[in-house]
């Protein structure tokens, strides 16, 4: 019985970090504020504990050289 929870857990886990590339792509491409509010509102609603400013940090620091 808790197996089918655990498995649920998973896949909602692996369907949250598929909408998340997804929203960086489009994040990457926007070119005007509003596209970028646009996806950081969609990010929100993703992943709820995952604020604007940590989005936006994290898609600076994937984009810079090492």
């Amino acid at each position: 019985m808790g197996q089918s929870t655990r498995k649920a857990e998973i896949a909602r886990r692996r369907q949250r970090r598929r909408k998340m590339l997804k929203l960086r792509g489009k994040f990457a491409k926007a070119r005007t504020e509003g596209e970028r509010k646009f996806v950081l509102s969609k990010v929100v609603l993703v992943a709820p504990t995952v604020s604007a400013d940590q989005f936006t940090e994290l898609m600076r620091a994937k984009t810079k050289p090492v």
